[in-house]
């Protein structure tokens, strides 16, 4: 990992550039893309970007499992 240097609005501006490029890279399919939220911070910022960007993602919402 290359190490990048400057003030906090450009290092922010940096990860914000590399996730979106990350997001954008793993949206190619031939097939629809979804998300599994493990209610974490990572999972539901990764997937707010992908449901911003085309082809946007199948949104389905589902119960836990119970038993």
């Amino acid at each position: 990992v290359d190490k990048i240097a400057g003030s906090e609005t450009a290092l922010l501006d940096e990860l914000d550039r590399r996730l979106h490029a990350a997001v954008k890279d793993h949206m190619l399919a031939d097939v629809p893309v979804g998300a599994f939220l493990s209610g974490g911070n990572d999972s539901s910022l990764i997937t707010a970007m992908a449901a911003r960007r085309p082809p946007r993602l199948a949104v389905r919402h589902t119960r836990p499992a119970t038993g």
